[in-house]
């Protein structure tokens, strides 16, 4: 179970990293694969859109979605701990 919270996180936070290098570099929109992982950064960004607003939506996209890829990693490995030590304490 704990290591199922560390994989959602990294799974997520591959999610956000594919998507600000999708916008970065102009990929193509009409793609399935980028349009796929367009949609779930949509989804994922939450809280962290516009977090930064900054001049340029190339630049602002990367530094939201590596804020939320940070954090969501953060947030797997935090789950998972507490899971890990939750369950051994159950099994005393």
């Amino acid at each position: 179970m704990s290591g199922a919270a560390v994989d959602l996180g990294l799974l997520v936070a591959l999610v956000m990293v594919l998507h600000a290098l999708f916008v970065v570099s102009g990929a193509n929109p009409r793609n399935v694969i980028v349009a796929l992982v367009h949609r779930a950064g949509g989804l994922l960004i939450g809280a962290f859109r516009d977090l930064f607003v900054v001049p340029s939506r190339r630049v602002e996209t990367a530094v939201n979605d590596g804020v939320a890829a940070l954090a969501y990693l953060a947030a797997g490995v935090v789950l998972g701990r507490v899971l890990r030590r939750l369950a051994s304490a159950l099994e005393r």
